[in-house]
């Protein structure tokens, strides 16, 4: 991870220097030089219905990577605890614990060594950790409407992990800053564009506070246009919005990474919705290159797989240059598209997805020193794992 320029979503991940990227909770990918470089993948039952967002961390303390998931169907969180070779046993299922949730990000709260949840769906909800695999009661905060994407990042400096998510159908973006001691003040909320999605967190214009991409759909009911608004960090927990960059229709997901090398971050997303918002667009990528101080170059669309909902940066074939990856809804597939060090994206192949392939995070589930994939399946009701051979 690049120290200062990006966040995380879990000591876990963390732990992977300088070798991934995260997107709003929960997209994460590295690894895998080819589609063989996978052993057949295994899925699992979700114990809910249409798995979405997916998160990996260490849960229960083991220095084994677990998975955590919520279920927008059914309204619940699930966590796939790790059995020591990189398969997983049946789903711990909290119930009720939120509605229709879309996106989860796990980090340590309130500084107690365990790894807790926040996921979004009516409403934020908080489940800190025990350590050992399970989680303290919900608690619930209340945002805009339609909260869509959560994140997690220190955003006043306090060296407290903090939360931001999109708010779709009130058009805001909320920011809820750690207080300290298992609690949190009360949501900032500020202009997110039309129909706020996606968002990630990175510093972009390089003043060493961290800002906020947001990518709006365009379909938020305000008038504008999809594109890609950047939050400029103040360092206190608030943030001025910049003008909107034009992407491919329906920007849903968003993810950030260094693509060619020059020290300043730049954008990615994934054209094609959000699995149970808002579908159509684009069968696309697009790239947005940034030139410093916050600003970006023009767009340039990359063709993928049938409605992209989710898109990650990452070395997949660690070659020492970023690429990115995007799972398809709509083909059921996971698109791996090659970097070449200037932004350029060349599709290199497409990896079977779950059924209704929705989201996806990587982690070292077999600890043999290899990133390993696993991706939800929204219609499938599954969560399918692709081990690294």
């Amino acid at each position: 991870m690049r120290s200062g320029r990006t966040a995380s979503p879990s000591a876990f991940v963390e732990s992977l220097e300088g070798r991934i990227q995260f997107d709003g909770g929960v997209t994460i990918i590295v690894g895998g030089a080819s589609q063989s470089a996978f052993a057949k993948p295994v899925a699992y039952a979700s114990g809910g219905k249409g798995p979405q967002g997916v998160v990996t961390g260490d849960f229960n303390r083991d220095k084994k990577a677990d998975i955590a998931y919520v279920n927008y169907g059914s309204n619940s969180v699930g966590i796939m605890l790790n059995t020591g070779s990189g398969s997983f046993g049946k789903a711990a299922v909290y119930a009720n614990v939120g509605s229709a949730l879309t996106s989860i990000a796990a980090t340590d709260f309130n500084g107690d060594g365990y790894l807790d949840l926040a996921f979004v769906g009516k409403d934020l909800g908080v489940m800190f950790g025990k350590g050992n695999g399970t989680f303290n009661p919900v608690t619930h905060i209340a945002l805009g409407k339609k909260p869509l994407t959560v994140i997690t990042g220190d955003f006043n400096k306090d060296g407290r992990a903090d939360i931001a998510a999109t708010n779709f159908s009130s058009n805001t973006i909320s920011v809820v800053l750690n207080r300290g001691r298992s609690r949190f003040f009360a949501p900032i909320n500020s202009s997110g564009g039309n129909g706020p999605a996606g968002l990630v967190a990175g510093d972009f214009t390089g003043d060493g506070k961290l800002d906020i991409a947001v990518s709006d759909m365009g379909d938020g009911g305000t008038g504008g246009g999809a594109g890609v608004r950047v939050l400029v960090g103040a360092g206190n927990g608030s943030f001025a919005a910049t003008g909107l960059l034009k992407v491919g229709s329906r920007p849903g997901s968003i993810a950030a990474g260094d693509l060619n090398k020059d020290g300043k971050l730049d954008l990615v997303t994934s054209n094609g919705g959000i699995v149970g918002i808002s579908s159509g667009g684009q069968d696309s990528v697009s790239v947005l290159m940034g030139v410093g101080s916050g600003t970006f170059g023009a767009a340039t669309s990359f063709a993928t797989g049938s409605g992209p909902t989710s898109v990650v940066i990452a070395d997949y074939n660690q070659d020492k240059r970023l690429d990115v990856l995007a799972a398809n809804y709509g083909s059921s597939t996971i698109s791996v598209l090659k970097g070449n060090n200037s932004g350029s994206l060349s599709v290199v192949e497409s990896l079977p997805g779950a059924t209704g392939n929705s989201s996806l995070a990587i982690a070292d589930f077999n600890v043999d020193g290899k990133i390993d994939v696993v991706s939800t399946g929204f219609t499938a009701g599954t969560v399918v794992v692709y081990r690294h051979k």
